[in-house]
């Protein structure tokens, strides 16, 4: 058991563009934004990842992002995440870990927490992600 499921969001990629990369092939740096739940809030996330993919076609990426509420309740966060690309193209699955800094009192039982979270994207860019706190 993964823990207890703390959160899920949906999301799109905005855009993309092709930074060099001293190893492997280019870094894919991309830029996407969505919604979703995280602890029962309903939450805008705003979010920048960069991926290389290895000589063994493994995908690694880094990512920071922001949580919002509509009230302003914040949660910014990074990620570390590894994954293949799916049969279908571009789209792809990816697995990671998530560190939390609570930015407001509604967020404080994730500061300086690790998570782990799944994420599927499809060939247009749409994403699906749910996220799980161990106990």
């Amino acid at each position: 058991m993964l823990g207890e499921m703390i959160g899920e969001s949906d999301s799109k990629k905005v855009a993309s563009r092709v930074l060099p990369s001293r190893s492997y092939g280019p870094i894919i740096e991309t830029i996407g934004q969505g919604h979703g739940k995280l602890l029962g809030f309903e939450v805008s996330d705003i979010f920048t990842y960069s991926t290389v993919t290895t000589e063994e076609g493994i995908l690694y990426g880094k990512g920071r992002g922001i949580n919002m509420t509509e009230e302003g309740d914040a949660l910014k966060y990074i990620t570390s995440r590894m994954g293949k690309l799916k049969d279908n193209g571009p789209a792809d699955r990816f697995q990671g870990v998530v560190y939390y800094f609570a930015l407001s009192p509604k967020f404080s039982r994730l500061d300086g927490t690790a998570c782990i979270f799944e994420s599927e994207t499809d060939e247009n860019g749409n994403s699906h992600t749910n996220i799980w706190k161990r106990k």
